[in-house]
């Protein structure tokens, strides 16, 4: 397990999980990688050290990052084409497959769940799950804070219709929180951490014993067919 705040593992070790599907011939060598991150996890990890761009060097490969604030809008360019890598949090692939998206689950790992966590002001009155009914609750809808939301309330007793649902990105949702249009935050690292360090923040409830911390990587399955053995050196 990648405890929280630790340094992540490479890429490689990371995906020795990986599921490929048979390696095809190649339709078109390719010249360029374009991998969609966040800023957390193991991609984050990697572009930091330029550890890709070194592997796929002697291919004679270029690494391209395109950074996302969440793992549904990263993973509508994958399908789409537009990115031929990333990796997401649990849910994010199932509503990318439910609309049609073009991917492939090619490497999982696992990580701390004290990441992900709703949050509320220090001076609310919401002291317990519970309080949350009838609340409004930011989090980005398919994402995996959607998830943690929904089983950190089923926990409680409570339903996602118990309370108001706010779909926000996390930058926007950390604006909301500050500004107090919302009462509860549910978001992962770094934002969590960024937002725990305010001393005006504190946690309700983490992921702890309610919902395990798995990010999958996702491939294009055009990009895989045609280029099957430069997502396997990865």
């Amino acid at each position: 397990m990648i405890s929280r705040r630790q340094t992540l593992g490479l890429l490689g070790a990371a995906a020795a999980t990986a599921v490929l599907p048979a390696i095809r011939p190649a339709r078109a060598a390719a010249t360029e990688f374009r991998i969609g991150w966040q800023k957390n996890g193991v991609l984050a990890l990697a572009k930091r050290r330029g550890a890709l761009e070194k592997r796929l060097a002697d291919k004679g490969i270029t690494v391209s990052w395109s950074e996302f604030t969440s793992g549904p809008p990263l993973l509508e360019a994958l399908g789409a084409g537009a990115l031929d890598f990333g990796a997401t949090g649990d849910v994010p692939p199932l509503f990318a497959q439910a609309a049609g998206g073009q991917l492939y689950y090619v490497g999982t790992y696992r990580g701390s769940a004290a990441g992900s966590a709703i949050v509320v002001r220090k001076d609310s009155d919401i002291k317990t799950v519970e309080d949350l009914k009838g609340k409004k609750v930011a989090f980005k809808r398919g994402s995996s804070a959607h998830n943690v939301t929904v089983k950190i309330l089923r926990k409680a007793g409570l339903k996602i219709d118990d309370v108001e649902p706010i779909d926000l990105s996390p930058p926007d949702a950390a604006a909301a929180f500050k500004n107090g249009s919302i009462d509860a935050w549910s978001i992962w690292d770094p934002y969590l951490a960024i937002v725990e360090a305010d001393p005006q923040t504190r946690i309700l409830s983490t992921a702890e014993g309610i919902v395990p911390s798995y990010s999958y990587f996702l491939a294009n399955a055009g990009f895989t067919d045609a280029n099957g053995q430069v997502v396997s050196d990865v």
